[in-house]
This record gives C-alpha cells, sequence and structure tokens, in this order.
C-alpha cells in the first residue's frame, strides 16, 4: 500500500482494500484537486458553484437539496462541503442513511492545527472551520464507529457498527475540549496511516462478515 499523506491517498486506499464501487463527494470546488483523483467509474459530486453546471458528474446545488432527491446508497462518501459544524452535521446525517453496510464516511478537516484556524466565518487563508466541534460529538451516535489520524487530510472515517452505543460526555463544545480530549474523543491513531489501515481493518472487515 501506498504511503498516505492526503486525503485522495486515504479514499483510494479505502476504495482498494473493500473494492468499493460508488462514490459521493460533497463538496468539489475544483474536480482536479480531488474528484478525478478517485478510482471507480461511479462517482457523483456535489457543489453550488455554478461553474462546475456544465459538469455531468457534478449535481450543482447544494447537499442538502441532493439529499432530498437522491435515493442512491453510495459505498464511500467524502464529506469536504461547508466547514461549518451544524452543516457538517447535517451532511453527516443524510450521508449515513445513504451509506452501504459495508461503506465510510470520511470527513476533512476535522483534526485543526490551531484555534485561529477555526474562526467561523473565516478569517484565515489557512482553514479548517469548526468541524471538529461536530466531531467531539460523533461519540455519542449509536450503530458507528470511527478513527482519525493528522495524516491523510487530518480526515476522521467512519463505518457502521451495530454493536456499539453511543456514550454522551458533558464537556463543552470549544477548542480547549478539543486540545485536552481529542485523542479520547476523535479516537486519534498515533500510528502511521497506512500501518494502522492494513491490520485494523482487517479486523473490521471480521465484525462486518
Amino acid at each position: 500500500m501506498q504511503q498516505i499523506t492526503h486525503h485522495t491517498d486515504l479514499l483510494n486506499a479505502l476504495i482498494e482494500k473493500y473494492n468499493l464501487k460508488s462514490y459521493l463527494e460533497i463538496g468539489v470546488q475544483n474536480p482536479s484537486n480531488n474528484f478525478d483523483k478517485i478510482n471507480v467509474n461511479d462517482k457523483i459530486g456535489v457543489d453550488p458553484d455554478l461553474n462546475l453546471i456544465n459538469n455531468e458528474d457534478i449535481y450543482n446545488g447544494t447537499s442538502d437539496e441532493f439529499f432530498t432527491i437522491s435515493e442512491d446508497k453510495f459505498d464511500l462518501i467524502f464529506i469536504d462541503g461547508l466547514h461549518h459544524a451544524d452543516q457538517v452535521k447535517r451532511d453527516f446525517e443524510n450521508s449515513l442513511r445513504c451509506l452501504s453496510d459495508n461503506g465510510f464516511i470520511v470527513i476533512h478537516d476535522c483534526l485543526p492545527i490551531n484555534e485561529s484556524t477555526t474562526h467561523v466565518p473565516r478569517d484565515s487563508k489557512v482553514w479548517h472551520g469548526d468541524c471538529y466541534k461536530f466531531a467531539l460529538t460523533l461519540c455519542e451516535y449509536d450503530g458507528i464507529d470511527f478513527k482519525s489520524c493528522e495524516q491523510g487530510g487530518r480526515c476522521l472515517w467512519v463505518w457502521k457498527d451495530s454493536t456499539k452505543k453511543g456514550v454522551k460526555h458533558n464537556y463543552p463544545l470549544t477548542f480547549d475540549t478539543y486540545l485536552a480530549h481529542r485523542k479520547e474523543l476523535l479516537r486519534i491513531t498515533e500510528l502511521g496511516l497506512a500501518k494502522w489501515l492494513n491490520p485494523n481493518l482487517n479486523r473490521i472487515t471480521k465484525l462486518k462478515n
């Protein structure tokens, strides 16, 4: 398996390992950055940018609009749209309803570098938004499991696991909470991502089977 240093690497590694066949990308912006590099034939992008209106592979509208009309299931969903916690929450919950049983949801920019990159509205060149605030609540959801890693685009990836029950916490959704409890609440893997992917996802496959 190739070294994973970018979110495109992570997405393609999941596709290769699990033979995933369908892909949804929320928030495309420039297709050449990621969308065009994803190694599946059946893929759909969602983006309201009118510059993409003539791209037949991209639904030109908001993710909220897309999910009201789409009845498709997807093996892999990448959430990289509006980096506001409330929007990420809606995108995640809608994505979970559209996710195949053995699929994955990957959420971008859940592990910000510092507090200055998380301001909403955006006021910096490097910007992660406040996706981390939603990510801090993922442990409260039933029926899923997840991991995150600072390599590969600071992403968090989620899969279905019916044996898992959510556990609520009473921490405020602040950057101080993120700094103090991120390893616990975001389940950050310390190992190199490629090394983690092989042994642990084999275990996940056995759980799913």
